[in-house]
């Protein structure tokens, strides 16, 4: 098999018709062939095709939504093509972290990646619901918070770097490679590259007036409504276990509730049990897993 990077949409109809009939078979309301046209269209993404006995057999469409993060799409006409089709895009993939997005529910693809030296990750999608219940959240002696700001990027580095290097090997996030690297992801995001962000609830949170922890949320669209999204918790290691943690999140989805939000949803790793039970224990429940592929 030949990968190629595509260079017109119209010779591969059979591959986006073929995708359309199977989202349709799970999800009558679907429309993925006009899902890919528009990823294949983005300025950020690049398609590539591959060709066995002069025939397209699969698509795949690299979209790099942040530095070494995105998202890689795939569909074969044929689910018989669907290893090999994989097994010939480690280049493609390069070193960056790729959620796996496909039409077909098998492990295809997923076996392909790992056959030939790449690592995953499971993570799930958790909201919750009712974030009123924590419309008033008591004071704490001692601590304070205030609204991020882009003069706060490099306490957000530091702490953010802290709170993640033991996991960083599984992770594998670069924007929390390095505290310089961390704090240019807190000026992206006051920059609104990610999206708008939900100023009131993305805080710096103090004991005794000294940095320890912060929260970061966008506005992101979920089905037809508007909901906080959590791009970051984090607190210096040396205050985690003590429950500064739990009231720095109560405290976000307070005043997400206070702007109009009914709902807040994250991301997590499902080996970081420590993180999902205390997103559990808060009220968020697990609506989507989904897997991400490690580029070496």
């Amino acid at each position: 098999m030949e990968i190629i990077k595509l260079e017109q949409i119209t010779n591969i109809e059979h591959i986006l018709n073929n995708a359309y009939e199977v989202c349709q078979e799970f999800d009558p309301n679907s429309n993925c062939r006009q899902y890919l046209i528009e990823k294949m269209n983005q300025s950020n993404s690049t398609s590539y095709i591959g060709i066995k006995d002069n025939h397209i057999v699969g698509l795949a469409i690299l979209e790099i939504v942040d530095r070494m993060y995105g998202n890689l799409i795939m569909h074969c006409e044929l689910s018989d093509n669907e290893y090999e089709f994989a097994s010939h895009l480690k280049n493609v993939i390069g070193n960056n972290i790729l959620e796996l997005i496909q039409f077909r529910s098998n492990f295809s693809f997923r076996d392909a990646f790992l056959d030939i030296g790449l690592r995953e990750k499971e993570r799930s999608r958790m909201m919750h619901h009712n974030i009123g219940q924590y419309a008033e959240v008591d004071a704490w002696n001692n601590i304070s918070f205030h609204e991020l700001s882009v003069n706060d990027s490099n306490s957000c580095g530091l702490i953010s770097y802290s709170a993640h290097k033991n996991r960083q090997h599984i992770e594998c996030y670069d924007v929390y490679a390095s505290e310089s690297k961390r704090a240019e992801f807190a000026k992206d995001l006051r920059n609104r590259k990610h999206g708008k962000a939900i100023e009131n609830a993305s805080l710096l949170m103090k004991l005794n007036g000294n940095p320890i922890g912060l929260i970061e949320l966008v506005d992101v669209k979920y089905f037809d409504e508007h909901v906080g999204w959590i791009m970051d918790v984090a607190l210096l290691p040396q205050f985690q276990g003590m429950g500064y943690g739990q009231y720095l999140i109560k405290k976000a989805l307070s005043e997400c509730y206070k702007a109009g939000y009914n709902k807040v949803g994250l991301g997590v790793t499902l080996t970081n049990k420590g993180a999902y039970n205390l997103y559990q224990n808060l009220g968020f429940e697990e609506y989507e897993i989904f897997v991400e592929i490690i580029g070496a």
